[in-house]
Parts: C-alpha cells; structure tokens; sequence
C-alpha cells in the first residue's frame, strides 16, 4: 500500500495496534513508511509512547537512542520532498 497517507492503510493500523515495549517497527525505506514529514513523525510518536522503536534498513537508522531520532526527523523531511 501506498506511503502517500495514512487513510485505508489498515495493515499499519493493525501493526501499530499490537506493538508493545522494546518491538522493532522495521522498512525497507522510510518512504515506504510515509512522504509527509508530520505522518512518519506522529508514527515515530506512537511507537515512543509505546516504548516501541523503528527501523529503516535503507539507509540504516533506527529511533533507539537520542541520536536515532534526530537523523530520523531529518530523513522524514527528505521523504517529503
């Protein structure tokens, strides 16, 4: 399914739903997660709050530790342009 928008992605949905403390949210690409910088940031978010982390194999970075973080917020602008 396309990472243009969150509507009718359900299977993100459900993923999201059943994340739970130290799981790893893992794409290829993080463009493949979302191209809107707030979406893939609100995503980030939701697996913070569940004490969850992502991972983007290509290039590699992860949301685990400070570090992860801002190279993710930096690589989800890139995604929307």
């Amino acid at each position: 399914m396309s990472g243009k928008s969150r509507d009718d992605r359900d299977e993100l949905a459900t993923i999201l739903s059943f994340l739970r403390p130290d799981d790893e949210l893992i794409v290829t690409r993080l463009d493949r997660l979302g191209r809107d910088t707030r979406d893939v940031l609100n995503i980030f978010h939701e697996c913070e709050q569940k004490q969850a982390f992502v991972t983007v194999l290509d290039p590699y970075v992860s949301t685990k530790g400070e570090r992860g973080q801002i190279v993710m917020t930096v690589l989800g602008m890139v995604a929307q342009m």
